[in-house]
């Protein structure tokens, strides 16, 4: 019997409301995704995009959510912020998210 794992290409990007940086980059993902989230691909089983939000002000992060039509992206909020293990793991800091 053979078994045929599936693997999604996956880019996560983080960002947040309070960072203007990323704000403009917003528009390039989403570009990004449009591009890619219907290819076929030889060694995987599609392309996705996750959105990490790096703030604590949920309304904020909603409104943005709103602003930028980003429905068909998958979203989500580290309220916590730094503190959130994806953080950490990614080495993620406020500078490195301002020179993205």
């Amino acid at each position: 019997m053979r078994f045929l794992i599936k693997i999604k290409s996956i880019f996560v990007f983080f960002w947040s409301t309070s960072v203007s940086k990323s704000k403009e980059n917003i528009y390039k993902y989403k570009r990004l995704f449009t591009k890619y989230s219907d290819i076929g691909f030889k060694n995987c089983d599609g392309f996705d995009v996750l959105s990490v939000a790096l703030q604590s002000d949920k309304i904020a992060w909603e409104n943005a959510l709103k602003e930028y039509d980003l429905s068909k992206i998958n979203n989500c909020i580290a309220q916590k912020g730094y503190d959130v293990f994806l953080q950490k793991y990614y080495k993620v800091n406020l500078r490195r998210l301002v020179a993205f």
